[in-house]
């Protein structure tokens, strides 16, 4: 845990968004039924959707 830091991992609260992209089902369940534990908004994206992936965390937040 002590590496946890080095990789975001302590300023994981000021995550906003998450994209994650996979070809794998079992990623995608997973992310179904575990997303609710990560901060932020967590949306999967096939690997031919790189694209749309980065323009969505881009985008800037609406308040709300």
């Amino acid at each position: 845990m002590k590496a946890a830091g080095s990789v975001g991992l302590k300023h994981r609260s000021a995550w906003r968004k998450m994209a994650l992209l996979t070809d794998k089902d079992w990623i995608r369940h997973g992310a179904a039924g575990f997303g609710w534990l990560a901060p932020g908004e967590l949306r999967v994206f096939d690997h031919d959707q790189m694209n749309e992936a980065k323009d969505w965390l881009a985008e800037p937040e609406t308040a709300g």
